[in-house]
């Protein structure tokens, strides 16, 4: 009677859940491009859109741009940002607008563009998280391999990022080369109201995804041509084959012209 009892309350809390669709989740996020830091990040849900939302502010208030001869390296360390990374999704029409920084930390872009076709190779193998028995799914996504652990429980196919498409809420998802991590540390279901809402500030232009990386090499470009410049005012010959990382791109120069 015990067991049946608990399986009912199970089953109740589930419809419950699915049918209010609300849902609060807090992550660590890691990146080792960016000072081997580990910010919080939050997602939340309701069911309509989502928003993830990263602390960029946590990282440290000191920026320090400079050339390291010996390693033929732009050396570049992050600054605490005005703004925090976004992602929004909204689920009525599959669109994204993400607010991220270009290669100059100062100048900001909202970026729009459709859900992202996400081919996930569901596996067998599981492990738990946060209580939840999860499954690993991989797929890749301009230019990583990732490995995500999503929990078929928890029947919101969203994730942290930009990352969604799943049968279960991602609950972990990291890069194979080891340089990016996000991994649920707190879940709220059912949360009351979670604020969803994105504020858009104008000041900031909407570009395409390919606009957007355009405007990246542009600035990564008149970086490297200003120490460039700097380097054979002080009587310095260089050669510079350098790279500017974010989590969806990688941008390699070679500016030796």
């Amino acid at each position: 009677m015990k067991n049946i009892f608990i399986i009912s309350f199970y089953l109740i809390c589930n419809l419950y859940f699915s049918q209010s669709g609300k849902l609060v989740v807090s992550y660590s996020f890691y990146e080792s491009y960016k000072n081997n830091i580990t910010l919080n990040s939050v997602l939340k849900i309701n069911q309509t859109q989502s928003i993830f939302v990263v602390d960029d502010n946590m990282i440290t208030d000191k920026t320090e741009t400079g050339f390291d001869k010996d390693d033929n390296q732009l050396i570049k360390s992050y600054r605490k940002s005005k703004e925090n990374r976004t992602v929004y999704k909204n689920y009525n029409d599959a669109t994204i607008l993400t607010l991220q920084s270009g290669y100059n930390p100062s100048s900001f872009y909202y970026i729009k563009e459709s859900f992202p076709i996400f081919n996930w190779k569901v596996e067998k193998d599981t492990k738990e998280i946060l209580g939840y028995n999860c499954q690993k799914a991989t797929t890749s996504f301009r230019g990583r391999n990732y490995i995500a652990w999503f929990a078929s429980k928890i029947a919101i196919s969203d994730g942290p990022w930009k990352f969604e498409g799943l049968p279960g809420l991602i609950l972990e998802i990291t890069d194979d080369s080891g340089k990016i991590k996000i991994e649920a540390n707190k879940i709220i279901l059912n949360a009351e109201n979670p604020n969803t809402s994105f504020n858009v500030n104008k000041k900031y232009p909407k570009v395409t995804w390919q606009e957007y990386i355009q405007n990246v090499d542009k600035e990564f470009n008149n970086q490297v041509k200003a120490f460039k410049s700097k380097a054979s005012e002080e009587g310095v010959e260089v050669e510079l084959d350098l790279k500017f990382e974010n989590m969806e791109y990688v941008s390699k120069k070679n500016e030796n012209n």
